[in-house]
C-alpha cells in the first residue's frame, strides 16, 4: 500500500472531520447534551490543531537543541527573520531574496528546497559590504556544507520515502492514520536520519542537483549523527531523484520573502539507476500522451469557434446554424469528458468554462453564438498554458533522461571492458599454449610481479572504484574483493586457487553482462501496449552467448553449474513466452495478459542478486555491499 503524506493542512481538516463525524452520530441525543456535545467538540477541535502546530514547532526547537542551541545561534539565522540593517536600501523581502540567491545551487539549498517550508528555511550569518554584497560568515563551502542545521518541516518528508530508506518503520496502526505517522516522524531520530543520509549523497551533476546517489557514510557524518543508529545496510548505490513540481507554482507575492525563491520540489528514491531511469521513460511516455490529446481537443474546440465566427450569423440559414451547433456541441462534448478526471488547474478551469456554455444565452433568452465563442477562446488559452507546462516538464524530463543514461553507459562500459579484458587473455596469461600450464605459471609469477601479471588481466581493474551506483556496485565491490584474492594466490604462487580466483571473477562479469541484457528488455516493456518480440528475442541471443563463454578450459567450479543451469531455464521460460505473442487481431484484454505474463517471466531473472549468492561469503563481507534486489520466489 502506498502511503499518503498528509500535509498540515490536511491534518487540520481531518482533525475537522473526526468531529463533524461525532457531531452527525449524536443528532438524535436531546438538545442540552447535543449543545454541550458541540462546545466541547469546539474544545477539541482547536486543542487538535494547537497540538498539531505545535508538534510541528516543537521539532524546529529539537532540531537547534540537537545542533546544540548556541552553536546554531553563532552559525545561522533564519530566512525570514532577516531584517534590514541601518543604511541598507532594500525592503526586508529583497534583502531575504538576495541572501537566499546568494547561496550557490547545491546539497545545501536543494535539501530545503525539498524538506523545509519556505518560512524555515536557514542561511549562514552573513554581512553586507558597502557595494551591497552578502559575504557569508566564515566563507562556507556550501558544496561540502552539512545539512544538520537546517529545519525540516515535518510534513515535508513522504512517508514512503520513510519507509523506502527506513528512516522509520511503521506500525500496521500507524500506516492507518497519516496523523499518527505525522507524530511518529516528530521524532528527532528519524529527522537525523534523514540528515545523515542527505550528507552521505553526491549530486550526479554539479549545476542541476536533481538526481543524487546515496554513498557510505564517512567519518564525519557517522560521529555527527552518532544517535542515530547505524546506517541502512544496503541503500548505498540507490538513487535519490528530485523534481520540481510546476503545477504548484507559488503565483502571489509572498509578503515576507518575496516572490522569488524556489518552486516546492519532490523526491523520489530508486533501487538502481536503471529503475529511476525507466521513471523518465514513463513520465516522457505520459506527457507525449497528454500533448497528444490536448493538441486534439485544442484543435477541436478552435475550429469549432472558427466555424460560429464564420458561420453562426443573422441571417444564416438554419440547416448552417444547426451544423455549427451540432460541431459545437460534440466538440465541447470530447473535451469536457476527457478532461473531466483531470486535477491540473488548467484542465479543470478549461472544464468549468466548457460545461457552462454548451448553448450560451443572453438576457432575452436568445442564443449568444459571440458569447460562446468568446468562452471556447478561453478554454482554449487554457488548455495551451498547459501544453506549456508540459513541454517545460518534458524538457526538464529529457534532461533526467539523459543524465541518468549517462551514468548507466559510463558505468556498464567500464563493467565490460573488464569482462572482455578478463575473457580475451586469461588464457594467453595464465594458461599458455605449447608449454605445461603449471610450469608455464611458474615461470611467469617467477619473472613477473603479481601486480603486473594482474595488469595484464584486468587493466580497468582502478576504475572500478569510481562506481557508485547500483546494481553496477554490487558487482564492482564483488570485483574488487576477487581481484585482491587473485593477486594474494599469485603471490603466494597458489596457482589452483588463482585459478579458481579467475573463474569467479569471470562468472561474476557474466552476470553483470547478463543484468545489461535483462534490462534493456526491461526498458522495452515501458509501454504496456506494444511489446518490442524481435528487439527482446536479440537480447535473449546476446545473453545465451554470454553464459556460454568461458576461460581457463579445463578449470570447472562445481557449485556454480546447477545455479547456471537453472538460470538457462529461466532464459528458456522467457524465451518460450516470447514466441507466444498475440495475434494482430488480439484484444486489449490478451495483449495485457501477455505484457503481464512477459514481465513476470523477465522478473524472475536477477542477475546481480544470483551473483552475490554466488561468491564466497568473504567476498561478501569485505565488499562493502549489499543489494537491495531479494531472490524471486
Amino acid at each position: 500500500m502506498t502511503l499518503k503524506t498528509a500535509s498540515l493542512p490536511e491534518l487540520r481538516q481531518q482533525s475537522s472531520d473526526r468531529i463533524v463525524d461525532l457531531s452527525a452520530q449524536l443528532e438524535g441525543a436531546s438538545l442540552p447534551y447535543r449543545g454541550k456535545f458541540r462546545i466541547a467538540a469546539e474544545r477539541l477541535e482547536q486543542y487538535l490543531e494547537k497540538r498539531v502546530l505545535l508538534e510541528n514547532a516543537s521539532a524546529k526547537t529539537a532540531q537547534i537543541e540537537s545542533y546544540g542551541s548556541t552553536l546554531w545561534q553563532e552559525r545561522f539565522t533564519r530566512l525570514a527573520q532577516i531584517e534590514v540593517p541601518k543604511g541598507c536600501s532594500l525592503t526586508a523581502a529583497q534583502l531575504r531574496d538576495a541572501v537566499w540567491r546568494a547561496i550557490p545551487p547545491g546539497k545545501f539549498k536543494r535539501f530545503q528546497e525539498i524538506f523545509s517550508d519556505p518560512h524555515n528555511y536557514v542561511v549562514p550569518q552573513f554581512t553586507i559590504n558597502r557595494r551591497g554584497e552578502i559575504l557569508f560568515i566564515g566563507n562556507p563551502d556550501f558544496s561540502k556544507m552539512s545539512v544538520a542545521g537546517c529545519l525540516v518541516s515535518i510534513d515535508r518528508i513522504p512517508d514512503e520515502l520513510c519507509e523506502k530508506v527506513r528512516l522509520v518503520e511503521f506500525t500496521k496502526e500507524e500506516r492507518r492514520d497519516p496523523v499518527k505517522r505525522f507524530y511518529r516522524k516528530n521524532d528527532i531520530v528519524v529527522i537525523n536520519r534523514l540528515k545523515r543520509l542527505w550528507d552521505c549523497c553526491e549530486a550526479v551533476s554539479k549545476r542541476d542537483f536533481r538526481v543524487f546517489i546515496i554513498q557510505k557514510p564517512e567519518s564525519e557524518a557517522t560521529n555527527r549523527y552518532k544517535d542515530t543508529g547505524p546506517f541502512p545496510v544496503g541503500f548505498h548505490g540507490t538513487i535519490l531523484f528530485t523534481r520540481e513540481d510546476l503545477s504548484d507554482r507559488v503565483t502571489k507575492k509572498n509578503p515576507l520573502l518575496g516572490p522569488k525563491y524556489s518552486n516546492p520540489r519532490r523526491i523520489a528514491h530508486f533501487v538502481t539507476a536503471y529503475d529511476a531511469y525507466r521513471r523518465t521513460l514513463h513520465v516522457d511516455l505520459g506527457y507525449d500522451g497528454e500533448q497528444a490529446e490536448l493538441s486534439a481537443l485544442r484543435v477541436g474546440i478552435e475550429g469549432s469557434r472558427k466555424r460560429i465566427d464564420s458561420e453562426w450569423k443573422s441571417g444564416a440559414p438554419k440547416y448552417q446554424v444547426e451544423s455549427v451547433r451540432s460541431q459545437v456541441k460534440e466538440s465541447l462534448s470530447t473535451a469536457t469528458e476527457a478532461l473531466s478526471n483531470g486535477v491540473n488547474r488548467h484542465k479543470a478551469r478549461a472544464v468549468e468554462l466548457l460545461a457552462k456554455m454548451v448553448d450560451s444565452r443572453d438576457s432575452t433568452g436568445r442564443l449568444n453564438p459571440r458569447a460562446t465563442s468568446v468562452v471556447m477562446e478561453r478554454a482554449e488559452r487554457h488548455l495551451g498554458s498547459r501544453l506549456g507546462e508540459v513541454r517545460a516538464k518534458k524538457s526538464h524530463n529529457d534532461t533526467d533522461e539523459s543524465l541518468l543514461n549517462e551514468i548507466i553507459n559510463a558505468e556498464e562500459a567500464v563493467l565490460e571492458r573488464f569482462r572482455l579484458n578478463l575473457l580475451q587473455k586469461a588464457d594467453a596469461v595464465m594458461l599458455p599454449k605449447r608449454e605445461s600450464r603449471l610450469r608455464q605459471i611458474v615461470a611467469a609469477v617467477r619473472t613477473k610481479p603479481a601486480a603486473e601479471i594482474m595488469t595484464e588481466l584486468v587493466p580497468e581493474r582502478a576504475g572500478l572504484e569510481d562506481i557508485t551506483a547500483r546494481p553496477f556496485s554490487t558487482f564492482a565491490g564483488l570485483l574488487r574483493v576477487g581481484c585482491l584474492e587473485l593477486e594474494g594466490a599469485l603471490q603466494r604462487r597458489q596457482f589452483k586457487d588463482a585459478e579458481r580466483a579467475a573463474v569467479k571473477l569471470h562468472i561474476v562479469t557474466k552476470l553483470f553482462s547478463a543484468n545489461v541484457n535483462i534490462e534493456r528488455m526491461k526498458d522495452c516493456l515501458v509501454d504496456p501496449e506494444f511489446v518490442p518480440v524481435d528487439y527482446m528475442k536479440r537480447e535473449i541471443l546476446g545473453l545465451r552467448q554470454v553464459l556460454r563463454q568461458q576461460i581457463l578450459a579445463g578449470v570447472h567450479v562445481e557449485e556454480y553449474e546447477a545455479r547456471f543451469k537453472a538460470l538457462a531455464r529461466q532464459v528458456d521460460t522467457l524465451d518460450s513466452m516470447l514466441d507466444k505473442r498475440p495475434g494482430l487481431r488480439a484484444s486489449t484484454s490478451d495483449r495485457t495478459e501477455y505484457f503481464r505474463q512477459v514481465k513476470k517471466s523477465l522478473d524472475l531473472i536477477v542477475p546481480e542478486r544470483l551473483a552475490w549468492d554466488l561468491v564466497p561469503e568473504r567476498w561478501r563481507k569485505a565488499s562493502g555491499q549489499e543489494p537491495t534486489q531479494k531472490t524471486p520466489a
